[in-house]
């Protein structure tokens, strides 16, 4: 389950500030700051495109990429 801690994580990963992070997903970094605190979507493409994204970075947790195996 991708988490807000999961997000965090990632972004760091890549050295990106919430700004240019929140870019990636065409997000505003308000919105994206309140992925990191709140937790990302749950619904809509949001979920989709934050799973593609962080599969392309190799972030994605461990649990989440054994799930679509």
């Amino acid at each position: 389950m991708i988490t807000a801690e999961t997000l965090r994580s990632a972004r760091k990963s890549v050295s990106e500030t919430q700004e240019a992070f929140a870019r990636r997903f065409g997000v505003d970094r308000s919105t994206y700051t309140g992925w990191e605190k709140d937790g990302p979507p749950k619904e809509g493409t949001a979920p989709v495109l934050i799973e593609r994204i962080l599969t392309e970075l190799g972030q994605l947790p461990t649990e989440q990429t054994e799930a679509a195996e």
